[in-house]
C-alpha cells in the first residue's frame, strides 16, 4: 500500500508529493513454498496457487481465513492474478 502526503512550499509555490510505503503485513499461512499469489484491489481477498489448485482467503479482522478452493487444473498451477476492476481470477498451469 502506498501512502501519499502533500505539502505546499510557500516560497516556491510548489506542491510536493511524498510517497511512503506502508508497513508490510506478515501472515504465516503455509509451511511449504507456494507458486504465486495475488491480492484483490481492496486487499480483502488473497488468491494462492498451491499444487493443482488455487486457495482463496478472505480477510477476517487482521488475519486471512480459507474461504474457497478452485480446482480444475491437472498440473501444477504456476500463476494466479485477480483483475482489478472485475475481480475475476485467472490462472495458468504447467502443461502442453
Amino acid at each position: 500500500m502506498v501512502v501519499e502526503s502533500y505539502s505546499y512550499h510557500p516560497v516556491s509555490g510548489l506542491i510536493i508529493t511524498v510517497r511512503k510505503m506502508a508497513s508490510p503485513e506478515v501472515h504465516h499461512l503455509f509451511h511449504r513454498p507456494i507458486a504465486d499469489h495475488s491480492f484483490s484491489t481492496d486487499r480483502k481477498t488473497l488468491a494462492v496457487a498451491k499444487d493443482t489448485s488455487v486457495e482463496l482467503y478472505g480477510r477476517v479482522g487482521n488475519a486471512f481465513k480459507l474461504k474457497d478452493e478452485l480446482k480444475g487444473h491437472d498440473k501444477t498451477v504456476t500463476s494466479v492474478d485477480i483483475a482489478p476492476n472485475s475481480g475475476r481470477i485467472v490462472t495458468c498451469s504447467q502443461g502442453t
